[in-house]
């Protein structure tokens, strides 16, 4: 066998390492995924899903702290409430937040909507 077929091949070594590096660097965990998908659609339906799916998530203070400076900005008391309302209520800025929505609108008035499936959807009018 000749000298070269048994030399070891640094650059196939090299393309393999940095082929390897960009598969892990690029990978997102899923937590971080609904995460981001979360701050994109603004929606409450999957605030509540990240919140029951990743429930030691370290996103799950991120959220919860981007909902609650949305919930300062809202302007209509459903909104404010729905949002509230998939806070989790064992999180440490909920008893806040419930206080300061009490302050704006008075006491917690029962959701308009019910089910999963109607998160952030308005009943028609009358």
């Amino acid at each position: 066998m000749s000298r070269s077929g048994r030399r070891f091949n640094w650059r196939l070594s090299f393309l393999i390492l940095i082929a390897l590096a960009s598969f892990v660097g690029c990978h997102k965990p899923a937590d971080r995924e609904a995460y981001e998908r979360v701050l994109a659609t603004m929606s409450v339906r999957e605030a509540r899903n990240f919140f029951a799916e990743y429930p030691k998530s370290r996103y799950r203070d991120l959220l919860v702290e981007k909902l609650e400076e949305i919930s300062r900005e809202e302007r209509s008391e459903e909104g404010a409430r729905l949002i509230l309302e998939a806070i989790p209520k064992d999180h440490p800025h909920y008893a806040t937040m419930k206080r300061a929505h009490e302050a704006r609108f008075g006491g917690l008035q029962p959701s308009t909507t019910s089910g999963p499936d109607s998160a952030g959807v308005r009943p028609p009018a009358p």
